[in-house]
């Protein structure tokens, strides 16, 4: 399968500080003009943010980081804002060579408060501004005595913290344990978001983080491999094809959704729904013969396949001409259980399995080997574990995540925020869109009937997987836009495909 990039590359520390490297040697410049270019573009992005009427704390440690908060310190000083600067002198840290330049040029400016014990740390009233420029992405060691008393002092103050790249103490990609951490409201971090900022467990750690261009090398991007990245709106919509002046209904694929049964046929309508508005030619919904006409009433759009209770198998031939979504309110009845079984072994293509279909397939762990190659799995985390088993942290659960795909040839979207798409050859894509109000019933649903729609038109599993998951954030992001948060219900997803789609093909 073509391995196209959709998005940002998220980078080791190691991979980093290449691209810094790289960087300079290629633009011919110093690492002091790199660190100042970073530095101007957290200020940019902060007075955006935060006006003159706060007092501004900077914190700075004696590496690289701490060299940013200086010249962030110095900036924001010229630029009339009310700044003191803290340096947290550690006898176990060696000062780096930029941040002694630059600590030069700030005492020119403005003179930094030395902190070498804790009753030097200064108190705080509530209305002040902390930048958190302590460690950075390099830090691999446990904060230990003085430093963690003095992160222990920063979170305890109820004022908002806007860490520079990364919050201090969080690690960049591997697991924090019980490391102590700054616990920021954002995070303005530079050229590409760090893996740690993608699992839940870091989010206190994290706050919203924001993306800083900072004129690092993109050939650097084209050379250097990354198996994880971060879906980027240009990118995403570059996968979206024309739709041919003499296309028809067949054009664009049929697809039966085996969904719904007694008392779940809303997943059956928001599904199908979902899947004709994001464009497929016909739809075709496998349910009881008892649940047809609510069907029929609620999506005029669709037609229905009826089975009974009492049938072995689903009315179904010609299977090469369909593409099949299994699983939104389906139950794990018997018969449930047979039709799945049914339509894996008999799918000429890659299918779609969702909710009660990979239940039934982690009771019925056999069933794993009769998924067509390349199918696309879409779990929450709890259905995730069921196929899979626990796992200590984020961290083992995406290595688990890869694993599974690589091993049985499967696309797996765990939803969530930031959803994280595995491939078989071991890449994982995290969303960029969608919000909290999401995380409501149905929406999963309309994802299934969103992914199933692009599998049906032909774009390839990688691609319906990549494009499906984007546009169900972007179409959410809309609706809470409009409506907020707390009022977004799953059909308005669905009400905002055509101006999510709208922005995609605005955005070349």
């Amino acid at each position: 399968m073509p391995n196209t990039i959709y998005g940002l590359p998220i980078f080791s520390p190691d991979q980093l500080r290449t691209w810094d490297n790289y960087t300079i040697q290629q633009k011919g410049i110093s690492s002091i003009e790199l660190m100042e270019n970073a530095s101007q573009a957290f200020v940019n992005e902060f007075i955006q943010q935060f006006d003159q009427s706060k007092e501004i704390v900077v914190f700075c440690g004696q590496g690289n980081n701490g060299g940013d908060g200086l010249t962030i310190g110095r900036i924001l000083f010229k630029l009339h804002y009310d700044v003191s600067i803290y340096i947290l002198k550690d006898p176990k840290t060696i000062p780096s060579q930029d941040f002694n330049t630059e600590l030069e040029k700030t005492m020119q400016v403005i003179k930094p408060v030395f902190i070498s014990r804790i009753n030097e740390f200064p108190t705080f009233e509530s209305t002040k501004i902390v930048i958190d420029a302590i460690f950075g992405f390099g830090l691999n060691r446990p904060i230990e005595g003085f430093l963690t008393d003095c992160i222990m002092n920063i979170n305890s103050y109820k004022y908002e913290i806007v860490s520079v790249d990364i919050a201090s103490g969080l690690f960049a990609s591997r697991p924090n344990s019980n490391q102590l951490s700054i616990l920021p409201d954002f995070t303005y971090t530079f050229q590409c978001p760090k893996l740690a900022f993608l699992l839940p467990q870091n989010q206190t750690k994290t706050g919203v983080f924001k993306l800083l261009d900072i004129g690092l090398s993109q050939t650097f991007i084209q050379e250097q491999p990354s198996d994880f990245y971060f879906l980027q709106k240009k990118e995403v919509a570059k996968i979206l094809k024309d739709r041919s002046k003499f296309s028809h209904k067949g054009t664009f694929g049929h697809l039966v959704l085996h969904a719904g049964s007694h008392g779940k046929m809303g997943a059956a309508m928001l599904c199908a729904k979902a899947a004709l508005r994001t464009g497929c030619g016909l739809v075709s919904v496998l349910t009881e013969k008892e649940e047809t006409q609510i069907m029929q009433n609620g999506v005029w759009e669709a037609m229905c396949i009826s089975y009974c209770k009492t049938d072995e198998s689903p009315a179904l031939t010609d299977f090469e001409k369909y593409t099949i979504g299994i699983g939104p309110g389906i139950g794990k009845m018997e018969l449930a259980q047979k039709f799945v079984k049914f339509l894996l072994q008999n799918s000429k293509k890659p299918v779609v399995l969702d909710a009660d279909a990979l239940n039934i397939i982690s009771e019925n762990p056999s069933l794993l080997s009769i998924i067509p190659v390349f199918s696309i799995l879409t779990p929450h985390p709890k259905e995730f574990e069921r196929l899979v088993g626990t796992w200590e942290n984020d961290y083992e659960r995406l290595e688990k995540q890869r694993a599974f795909s690589a091993k049985h040839q499967v696309f797996i979207v765990l939803k969530g925020a930031f959803s994280s798409i595995s491939c078989p050859e071991g890449m994982v894509y995290f969303n960029s869109t969608g919000n909290p109000g999401m995380a409501t019933g149905g929406s999963g649903d309309v994802l299934t009937g969103i992914i199933s729609s692009f599998l049906a038109q032909k774009y390839s599993p990688k691609e319906a997987s990549i494009l499906g998951v984007f546009l169900h954030g972007l179409a959410g992001d809309l609706a809470s836009n409009e409506i907020g948060e707390n009022s977004l219900i799953a059909s308005d997803i669905i009400d905002f495909l055509p101006e999510a789609f709208k922005e995609l093909h605005n955005a070349f």
